[in-house]
């Protein structure tokens, strides 16, 4: 969303000013078409961007937008809301799996690696908007990126007594306070994407202005951290009885110090069965989609009857298995179909709903 008309340098200081009330509302018609359902959860990560674009003019030393954790069932839409949003914004944006995250000294991403994804969409941003990109030019942009941390679960201890005995984990947490709180990290060498030269490994990125986002499933939540809040009686009749807490995310393995670098919890719903019907019924991100594109290839034409998609849907919804669900569900049977007609030589295969047999012993465990 940084325009042309938009974007004002001032005297070399790197200040853009950025039509936010514009951006915030492409943010929004975009997640209303990508995203179904998590009208709460949309609007959460909604404002927090607006927090976040609202800053980009300020020199302040230390962003005041606070950092967030996503936290829901796996194929509710976490990634795939902060990537729509990443579509949106023309601000570096990185998104990386936190358990390929290493302790320095063991071969994998390093934080320096990460910090050097962030120069590189920097760097990537001013050149294709052949704005000043000097090396303080994307210093400056880099350090107002959005770092997504996805499968960020997947890096707690199995208990919070158990940091020293859980040393990589624990480390890599450690490494993470580093950047949640605000502070100087090295940008790496390897990986700039065009930005600085490999052999200028003396640049860092102050990660204050940073905003950070989380995500994770947190599938045990419940069961690990049943019975150990402190004032549950309180936490329960502010945000509900499910509703995940700081201090769940604390028993839950993660250090006290990381926890609270991330106050803002925004918590995604499970799907039901309408969300599904529409992802179904969506072209962007239906996964009949695939079959559309591979039936056409082969000369077969393939249609969905409503009922069959309804029926597929309200399996997935009954069975929590959410959009990543749908695939599973649909898969045996359209291949059926599909390899059938294609041996017959036929050229029109239909999915009906009297035809769905779904194995009620395969799926009851999932």
């Amino acid at each position: 969303m940084i325009g042309d008309e938009q974007q004002l340098r001032d005297k070399g200081k790197g200040a853009f000013r950025i039509d936010t009330r514009d951006a915030i509302e492409k943010v929004r018609r975009e997640f209303a078409k990508a995203v179904m359902g998590q009208d709460k959860a949309k609007d959460g990560i909604t404002t927090l961007l607006s927090l976040h674009l609202a800053n980009l003019t300020t020199n302040r030393i230390r962003n005041p937008v606070p950092n967030a954790m996503l936290v829901g069932p796996t194929g509710v839409g976490k990634t795939h809301s902060m990537r729509t949003a990443a579509q949106v914004f023309s601000l570096p944006f990185v998104s990386v799996d936190t358990t390929s995250i290493v302790p320095a000294g063991i071969a994998g991403i390093q934080i320096e690696d990460v910090m050097a994804m962030l120069w590189g969409q920097a760097h990537t941003i001013l050149r294709e908007g052949r704005w000043p990109s000097a090396t303080e030019d994307i210093r400056w942009l880099a350090e107002r990126g959005v770092l997504f941390l996805d499968e960020f679960d997947k890096i707690a201890v199995q208990s919070s007594t158990d940091f020293k005995r859980d040393d990589m984990r624990s480390l890599v947490q450690r490494r993470l306070l580093k950047v949640a709180e605000g502070d100087l990290v090295r940008v790496g060498v390897v990986s700039r994407e065009g930005g600085a030269p490999p052999q200028a490994d003396d640049q860092w990125l102050d990660t204050s202005n940073l905003l950070v986002i989380a995500g994770g499933a947190f599938a045990d939540m419940y069961e690990r951290t049943q019975g150990r809040r402190r004032n549950a009686e309180m936490w329960r009749q502010i945000f509900g009885e499910r509703a995940t807490v700081t201090e769940d995310l604390r028993n839950y393995g993660f250090l006290p110090e990381l926890v609270a670098r991330f106050p803002v919890i925004i918590s995604f719903d499970q799907l039901q069965s309408s969300d599904l019907l529409a992802i179904l019924q969506s072209e962007a991100d239906s996964p009949l989609t695939a079959w559309t594109n591979f039936s056409r290839e082969m000369k077969l034409d393939i249609e969905f009857d409503h009922e069959a998609l309804a029926m597929i849907a309200e399996r997935a919804a009954e069975l929590d298995m959410g959009a990543r669900g749908l695939q599973q569900l649909a898969f045996p049977y359209i291949q059926m179909r599909v390899s059938a007609a294609l041996r017959k030589g036929e050229i029109k295969v239909s999915i009906c709903a009297q035809d769905l047999q779904f194995d009620d012993e395969l799926y009851a465990s999932r």
